[in-house]
């Protein structure tokens, strides 16, 4: 049925009767082209109530050029969708002027032209085929011009062209003009073929390299600003304190913090730490707790320098720490991070990465410190079993364990453990903690600094330092900070206790 009423619908719309008057069948041999409008009206036929022109009167004669201006809805396309005539180039005044009009000849060599006329009949002769281009108004005005008709109607026929597009006719035109000048000028003896062809070459040769010039102009002023900012970057001055000279024989491993704050470069307007003040004895186990954010790793950061304290001092042994060299810092002080980077190497190769003496024994001892021989042995290719991407062939407890053996393996003064031990189940934890530095029997002289959330790691600590919101509040052994009423480190025990989130 709905192709039924579809069907009556195409039928009624061919049956109906056409509004316009049929057409005569008048056939001249020769149209001249004379134009009369005599008080013309229209209203479109779905604009009823709009009146598109009215009365409008006027001739043409043939072969006249005649425009319709007006602003936009004027009606002046209304009128041009009638009939309009052609749009020629500017050279029938010239041509006009002359005895016979457009039937004067030109003779040999167009003598009787002088050469500004023949500059612009050149033009003339040209412009019919200057118009086409990629664009479709273009490929219309030559579907109409070759049919050579009496009346041509051009409504905006070149609104669409772009600006580059006209750029490139008119340098076609040019080097046409060009072409077309010198060769009357080799006719008339003025200058030789050589010299044109020379003149050709000089001129798309000094053309291309003015082109070249100006764009490269440009390129030269970007890069000029870009290596300013470069040489910016370069003589900018280093925030941090360079690297210092002492290298003691022995390094104690006493620390302390004298009233240290930091702002970190990237947040002025936050405080990361403020106003610490602590010490730390040669040897001793201490830890460092609070919430998430509160200042834990920066503490540690602070002491692998990886900042410098805004305010405030940093010792170790009583020096400042910017007065060590800085390698020989980082060979006495290890840091263990929670995400330890292993590289895609063996594990033996990431155990002892930059040792010089590369001692087996001395490596599997720190295996067995860390309670990592035993993995490493099962595994097929033992210490030659490759790592893979970032460690990505072991588990998280397997990568710590590495990452503190290559830590100890070193033999540091001061261990800095930064949630390293967080992987690891609660037997192997307390099997590492004991033999690094619980057991002191079992360790060398060393002070350990721990920054730790499960806070079963840290009971056994010489001292605990509470940090909240970048502030020192509470220090102490587990015993002392658990009888202080409504302490942060109390509250924090009771909420892991019960499993409730600490941040």
């Amino acid at each position: 049925m709905t192709g039924v009423g579809a069907t009556q619908s195409v039928s009624d719309y061919l049956d109906r009767k056409s509004m316009q008057k049929p057409s005569d069948i008048i056939q001249r041999h020769e149209l001249h082209g004379d134009i009369e409008f005599d008080n013309v009206s229209l209203i479109y036929p779905a604009r009823s109530n709009e009146i598109a022109i009215q009365n409008m009167s006027f001739k043409i004669k043939s072969g006249q050029t005649f425009a319709f201006v007006g602003p936009s809805g004027s009606d002046n396309n209304d009128e041009t969708t009638m009939i309009q005539p052609a749009d020629q180039v500017n050279t029938r005044e010239f041509i006009s002027e002359l005895i016979s009009d457009y039937n004067t000849k030109c003779a040999q060599r167009d003598s009787h032209l002088s050469d500004l006329d023949y500059f612009r009949l050149a033009l003339f002769s040209i412009s019919f085929w200057v118009i086409i281009s990629d664009q479709k108004q273009c490929v219309s005005t030559a579907r109409a011009i070759i049919r050579k008709p009496t009346v041509l109607l051009l409504d905006k026929t070149t609104s669409a062209l772009d600006p580059v597009n006209n750029r490139l006719l008119a340098q076609l035109c040019m080097s046409i003009i060009m072409l077309s000048y010198g060769a009357k000028l080799v006719r008339d003896n003025h200058i030789t073929g050589p010299d044109l062809l020379a003149f050709i070459i000089y001129q798309l040769t000094l053309g291309g390299i003015l082109s070249d010039i100006s764009q490269i102009y440009t390129s030269l002023m970007t890069a000029a600003g870009a290596s300013q900012s470069v040489f910016d970057y370069l003589d900018r001055k280093p925030m941090q304190k360079p690297s210092g000279i002492t290298q003691p024989q022995e390094l104690q491993g006493d620390i302390e913090f004298d009233n240290v704050s930091l702002l970190y470069p990237a947040r002025p307007n936050e405080i990361a730490i403020e106003n610490l003040s602590f010490k730390i004895k040669s040897g001793q186990t201490c830890a460092f707790v609070g919430p998430s954010g509160s200042g834990k790793s920066t503490c540690i950061n602070l002491l692998e320098r990886f900042y410098d304290p805004t305010h405030g001092k940093i010792l170790i042994d009583g020096r400042e720490i910017h007065e060590y060299d800085h390698k020989y810092l980082h060979r006495k002080v290890a840091m263990v991070g929670q995400e330890p980077i292993l590289f895609n190497r063996t594990i033996e190769e990431n155990i002892t990465y930059a040792i010089n003496n590369n001692d087996e024994t001395t490596m599997i001892q720190a295996a067995e410190q860390v309670n990592a021989h035993g993995f490493i042995s099962e595994l097929i290719n033992g210490y030659n079993t490759k790592c893979g991407q970032r460690g990505g062939h072991l588990s998280g407890g397997q990568k710590q364990r590495v990452s503190i053996a290559r830590a100890i393996i070193r033999k540091p003064t001061i261990l800095l453990l930064d949630e390293a031990t967080s992987a690891l189940d609660p037997v192997n934890e307390r099997l590492i903690q004991d033999a690094l530095y619980y057991k002191k029997e079992n360790s060398e002289s060393r002070t350990v600094l721990i920054s730790a959330h499960r806070l079963s790691t840290i009971e056994r600590c010489d001292k605990i330092f509470v940090i909240h919101k970048g502030h020192l509040i509470e220090q102490g052994t587990h015993d002392e900070l658990m009888i202080i009423e409504n302490g942060i480190y109390r509250e924090l025990i009771r909420r892991q206790r019960m499993n409730i989130d600490d941040d």
